[in-house]
C-alpha cells in the first residue's frame, strides 16, 4: 500500500537510476503528490522506486522513516546521507553527510560505482546534473529498508532555490527545512512522521 492510495505498481523491469526514466520500468507506478511535486513509486522483487518529474532542481531530497531512524537521502552534484534518531521527543543527528558519487552528463558516473553505493548502503541515487532535467529517481534496497516505510520528498528548484518545496507538509518544515536540504543538518529536529506517505506491501 502507498498511504491510503492503493497498491504501489510492480515494476516489469528493474529501475536504473540515471535520472532517463525507462517508460516501462515506470508504467505501473502510483502517482501521489500535489500541484507541485509529482512522485511515482514502483516496487521490484526486492527493492523500492521513487521518480519524480519537476522542473530543472537544484537538490531532491527522499526523507525514509525506518523504525526509530529517519534518513535523509540528498541528491545534488553528489548524493549523501544524514541519519537521524528519535529520542526524547526530538530527532538528533546521528550521521552527517558524506559526499559520493560526483558526476554530470559529460562526466557520468560509472554503473559500477553506482551498483556499489547501493550495495554498500542500501540505496542509490542519480546527481541532479544527470539525466533528464527534472528527472529524479532513488532506489531502495528493502533487504536493508525494512516495510512499512514513511516518506517524505522535498525540492529546491534551479531556477528559485528558495522557498523548499516539500511534500506532505509538515509543520516546523521537518524534512523540508532548509538545512535538512541544503545542510550543513541540524543537531536536533522535529520531523512530524505521522503526516508522511506510508509505503508498505
Amino acid at each position: 500500500m502507498v498511504g491510503a492510495q492503493g497498491l504501489a505498481g510492480q515494476a516489469p523491469e528493474p529501475i536504473i537510476p540515471d535520472g532517463r526514466f525507462t517508460e516501462s520500468a515506470w508504467e505501473r507506478a502510483e502517482v501521489v503528490g500535489n500541484d507541485a511535486i509529482e512522485l511515482s513509486i514502483v516496487r521490484g522483487p526486492d527493492w523500492l522506486g521513487f521518480g519524480l518529474r519537476t522542473n530543472p532542481l537544484f537538490v531532491a531530497t527522499l526523507c525514509v522513516e525506518q523504525g526509530d531512524e529517519v534518513h535523509v537521502l540528498h541528491a545534488s552534484a553528489a548524493v549523501g546521507r544524514a541519519r537521524y534518531r528519535h529520542d526524547d521527543g526530538m530527532w538528533r543527528l546521528l550521521e552527517s553527510f558524506e559526499w559520493a558519487l560526483r558526476g554530470t552528463n559529460d562526466d557520468p558516473v560509472e554503473p559500477d560505482a553506482r551498483s556499489a553505493y547501493l550495495a554498500r548502503e542500501g540505496w542509490v541515487a542519480h546527481t541532479v546534473q544527470t539525466g533528464r532535467p527534472g528527472h529524479t529517481e532513488f532506489l531502495l534496497d528493502t533487504r536493508r529498508f525494512d516495510e512499512p516505510v514513511r516518506v517524505s520528498v522535498s525540492l529546491m528548484m534551479a531556477a528559485e532555490p528558495h522557498p523548499v518545496d516539500g511534500w506532505p507538509v509538515e509543520a516546523g518544515q521537518g524534512c523540508a527545512a532548509h538545512d535538512t536540504v541544503a545542510g550543513p543538518p541540524l543537531g536536533e529536529i522535529v520531523f512530524a512522521t505521522d503526516r508522511w506517505i506510508r509505503v508498505e506491501r
